[in-house]
């Protein structure tokens, strides 16, 4: 059986990865803020046609009991008789 620390590591070189200027520090928050506000715009855009798919069902569901309740019932059922063929 496999210890989990036998697994393969993954380093990451902060010295190079990290911001040095103050430009460089910017630079990562604003994309750090951008990424954040595309997921709210998502988020919005998202709940947004939820609401919007909610409302339409509901309405075609009163839209469709409301008119089965004014709908003329027909009888397309005609009586038995008997087949004197068979």
């Amino acid at each position: 059986m496999t210890h989990p620390d036998n697994g393969t590591r993954i380093y990451i070189n902060w010295e190079r990865v990290r911001p040095r200027t103050v430009r460089g520090w910017v630079t990562a928050f604003a994309f750090v803020v951008i990424a954040i506000l595309m997921l709210a715009l998502f988020a919005a855009i998202a709940s947004t046609l939820l609401v919007i798919a909610a409302v339409i069902a509901v309405f075609s569901t009163v839209t469709w009991f409301v008119s089965s309740l004014f709908r003329r019932r027909s009888r397309d059922v005609v009586p038995y008789r008997e087949n004197i063929d068979a």
